[in-house]
């Protein structure tokens, strides 16, 4: 039997458990609905009159802003006939008061167009204009010129000429403002105001939405539901006679994920095919495929987190307070996400590489709303396109080591949870990732811009990597010596291989030797404490003091990170008071600093080495 049928097998009875009784017909049915809100809601936004809907389609770039349209077609528009009726009084007084009277949208709109249409009459015409096939340029700006001088609002008017806009012949937009202003004789019109998207553009609204939900469902109540059960199944002491059936660990784990992402695929197919449906019609079939991928990768990733996590934390936390941390979790991810992808730049198209929730939501809004950053500059295009294929890849990697590291745990595996190969391999994946997600011109001169700020994302992913390396004993079993040594030079060897990507990154070399040797002091005590603190609460139970103080001595250590910072630079003080930074505003507080920076790792390997 082939891996993949074993694989079947395993999760055939966890996918029965999660579709039990009337759970699947329940699920179904709530499937096709959630299909049907999406129609509903999709033409709703697409051709909804309302401001809430408007707000939506003008964010999404679907549909020009409501007050520049006013601006651009010269007409005021209202939204119900009460405004209307208000609206047309306002105006009747505008005209007949030559625009004396009391503020009112209809004069605001109308002066700003006075002012418009005066710079415009002034403005000479190109010699473009005077070819045969401009002629309608040139009435226009006749025209122009004579209402200028002939109308009354005009007339009534006293100009202030620091109001006066830009305008020019030469764009578009400018002409066709200038061409409704000229054909209105300078009274706006009043009309209701209604969508203008098209039966296409609405369809694409639609696929867009459908694939919304669906990135929703994939990527934050897919992982939500695995976490969840997993903490149930630790915390209710379930999981414990699941391991001792003929399932290997790695296909109970796999099987437990797989009952609950059944449930999130069932809701997730009706999304999926009015996705590709629009998508087939109108839209871009591979970003929308890619998209899918990506979304299916990052669900794999964030589930085997929230396995990792309901395991470790299903004993002393209920499943109910650990669902709703992790829903806050993967809600601030999916928000954060949404609004990378949706609203990208040139400085942070590298977040693609790190967020699989943006970069899902770029390539499913590609499909069938394009931005138009990606259309002035396929440069910046293909730079995305590059950080979410590396992304794709390191997320699916860093998964696989999430399962490895589960299977060993669950499977009570004596030793590390990650061998020092997938230890390294972890760290060189997230050290590329976070190195693309930083904006390229942090490495344009400078070593600290680039530096320092990947060394503070990375101190995080580093320190869990090193709390997977620690060796653990069973229940039972004889706790060996902690080869704290040797951890310690695996986390100097990551941070070596990060400075060396850095200074190929930044092309100067010599960038090294302008580094005041006190920073390399500074970075080798951080790296010490780091690691020290990574393995001390990993490896020994922490009382109430312990506690404290590994909070402080991880209070202390940015400090340190600041030291590093002001020492890298190149014009970084030289004297040797400067060591010690508290000095210069007490000489006690300097020599306490002094005292802790020895006291603080002498403190945390004595405890390491205390009970070997």
């Amino acid at each position: 039997m082939s891996k993949l049928a074993d694989l079947r097998s395993a999760a055939l009875p966890f996918v029965t458990r999660s579709l039990r009784g009337k759970r699947l017909r329940r699920t179904v049915l709530l499937s096709a609905l959630l299909g049907i809100l999406t129609l509903i809601l999709g033409l709703w936004i697409s051709f909804g009159s309302g401001r809430f809907e408007h707000e939506i389609r003008s964010g999404l770039g679907v549909e020009q802003s409501r007050w520049m349209r006013q601006d651009q077609e010269f007409v005021v528009f209202v939204d119900s006939i009460d405004e209307a009726i208000e609206t047309r009084r306002d105006l009747k007084h505008l005209v007949a008061t030559n625009g004396q009277g009391y503020w009112t949208r209809p004069k605001s709109l109308a002066e700003d167009a006075a002012y418009f249409l005066s710079q415009a009459a002034l403005t000479p015409l190109p010699r473009s204009a005077y070819l045969p096939e401009n002629e309608p340029i040139r009435e226009l700006w006749q025209r122009a010129q004579a209402l200028d001088a002939t109308s009354p609002l005009r007339a009534a008017l006293v100009l202030n000429e620091e109001r006066r806009p830009w305008f020019d012949w030469n764009e578009p937009e400018h002409v066709a403002r200038l061409q409704a202003i000229v054909d209105a004789d300078l009274i706006p019109r009043i009309e209701r105001y209604r969508s203008t998207l098209t039966t296409v553009d609405g369809v694409r609204l639609t696929g867009s939405i459908a694939g919304g939900i669906f990135a929703l469902l994939a990527l934050v109540l897919g992982p939500l539901l695995v976490g969840t059960q997993m903490a149930q199944e630790v915390h209710e002491n379930t999981l414990m006679p699941l391991t001792g059936t003929s399932l290997r660990t790695r296909e109970l784990l796999l099987g437990l994920a797989a009952g609950p992402l059944t449930l999130v695929a069932i809701l997730a197919v009706p999304q999926v095919l009015l996705l590709l449906l629009t998508v087939a019609a109108v839209g871009h079939p591979i970003p929308a495929l890619a998209g899918i991928l990506t979304a299916i990768v990052g669900a794999f990733f964030l589930s085997m987190l929230a396995q990792l996590l309901g395991f470790s934390l299903g004993r002393q936390r209920s499943p109910g307070i650990l669902g709703m941390g992790l829903l806050s979790f993967f809600g601030m991810l999916a928000m954060a996400g949404a609004g990378f992808g949706l609203a990208p730049s040139r400085y942070t198209i590298g977040v693609f590489a790190v967020l699989p929730e943006a970069a899902t939501t770029h390539l499913l809004r590609s499909s069938l709303l394009p931005h138009e950053l990606f259309f002035r500059e396929w440069r910046l295009a293909h730079q995305a396109d590059f950080a979410i294929a590396i992304g794709t890849v390191g997320i699916g990697v860093l998964g696989l080591l999430g399962l490895r590291a589960l299977e060993r745990r669950v499977g009570r595996v004596s030793g590390s949870t990650l061998s020092r190969r997938e230890g390294l391999l972890g760290a060189l994946v997230t050290t590329v990732l976070v190195l693309l997600a930083l904006p390229r011109r942090g490495f344009s001169y400078r070593m600290d811009d680039g530096y320092l700020l990947s060394l503070a994302v990375l101190t995080i992913p580093f320190a869990i990597l090193m709390m997977m390396r620690v060796p653990l004993a069973e229940a039972g079993e004889r706790r060996g010596p902690l080869p704290v040594a040797s951890l310690l030079g695996e986390l100097g060897l990551w941070a070596g291989i990060h400075g060396v990507i850095v200074l190929g990154l930044l092309g100067r070399p010599d960038a090294l030797f302008e580094v005041h040797p006190a920073a390399f002091l500074y970075l080798g005590w951080f790296l010490l404490v780091v690691g020290l603190l990574s393995i001390r609460v990993v490896a020994r139970p922490l009382g109430l003091g312990a506690r404290v103080w590994v909070g402080f001595a991880a209070f202390f250590s940015l400090i340190a990170f600041a030291q590093i910072a002001a020492f890298t630079r190149p014009w970084a003080h030289r004297n040797i008071g400067d060591l010690a930074l508290f000095s210069h505003v007490s000489p006690f507080l300097g020599v306490a600093q002094v005292l802790l920076l020895v006291v603080i790792p002498w403190t945390l390997w004595r405890s390491l080495r205390a009970r070997a």
